[in-house]
């Protein structure tokens, strides 16, 4: 069953057939070297390493739903900025603000080797909302292409669910920081 249609406790990556190796840390020097601790698989790591999902799914499912209701056009991301940059540094990252405007880079230093970039946009659209959802947006903002007019805002292209699997994704490494050496940074 695919994770993307379910939250349910069997992921897809618990399906024998996705239990392939995934290189989290080889290493230039292979399995064991001085570059990497080795390959992880389902078998060796992922199964420990995602039970952690349902701790952290609350917390992402509640940020998601945050930015989702509250959403800040290109240029006026300051609140988004400030909630990427609080959950990035309560995971442990370095967390560099103001990176371009409102851009948010968090590192998390784990060793020497390449470094893994996680990317998200923080900007909404002026669209109004039509979803009927509980959390809809009913934000409106100067228009900033226009006179100044109050136009409406949403995420209608999916920046706020990145932004939720970014900062989750980035509490899953800093978690599993025992199985895997590099770098990781985090930046929209």
């Amino acid at each position: 069953m695919p994770c993307a249609s379910t939250l349910s406790s069997r992921c897809h990556w618990q399906n024998p057939r996705h239990r392939a190796v995934i290189p989290l840390s080889p290493g230039p020097d292979g399995p064991g070297g001085p570059g990497g601790s080795g390959p992880v698989t389902a078998a060796t790591g992922h199964d420990e390493v995602l039970r952690a999902l349902p701790r952290l799914l609350p917390g992402a499912v509640e940020f998601y739903l945050d930015v989702h209701r509250t959403p800040e056009l290109s240029g006026a991301e300051e609140r988004t900025a400030g909630l990427l940059a609080a959950r990035l540094t309560a995971a442990g990252y370095e967390v560099t603000t103001g990176v371009g405007g409102h851009g948010v880079v968090g590192l998390l230093r784990n060793g020497p080797g390449p470094v893994v970039l996680l990317r998200a946009e923080l900007d909404a659209l002026p669209v109004l909302e039509r979803t009927g959802l509980p959390y809809a947006s009913t934000v409106t903002a100067a228009d900033p292409g226009g006179d100044g007019a109050l136009v409406p805002v949403m995420h209608a292209c999916g920046h706020d669910m990145h932004l939720a699997c970014l900062s989750g994704a980035s509490a899953l490494l800093a978690l599993a920081a025992d199985r895997w050496r590099r770098t990781a940074g985090g930046a929209p």
